[in-house]
């Protein structure tokens, strides 16, 4: 988990909203883990319509992004990392912007 990701979770007082992330991020790792799923088939779909390395999921009203490690310099091979975790209406402010997922790690 990135450092920015950790400040987005320390940001979420309700704890329902706590509970389905940690839910939701620990459902996608039990998939990768066991094989059933690649990281992209996992987490649904992949940010900027195929082109962006950063990948994401919905938690309610929360998009959690991810980056495998490949894509990334800062990152290690195999590892699917968190990077962010924002209200839908922050993430819409992102959007159109080139976002480097090194940027996060």
């Amino acid at each position: 988990m990135a450092s920015q990701a950790e400040e987005d979770l320390d940001g979420i007082r309700d704890s329902g909203d706590q509970r389905r992330i940690a839910k939701k991020i620990d459902s996608i790792a039990d998939k990768i883990e066991d094989d059933i799923f690649t990281a992209e088939q996992a987490t649904k779909k992949r940010l900027g319509k195929g082109w962006s390395p950063m990948l994401q999921s919905r938690a309610g009203d929360y998009r959690l992004w991810f980056v495998q490690g490949r894509d990334t310099e800062a990152g290690e091979e195999g590892n699917l990392y968190l990077c962010r975790v924002l209200e839908k209406e922050d993430q819409m402010k992102l959007r159109g912007l080139d976002i480097n997922p090194d940027t996060y790690l």
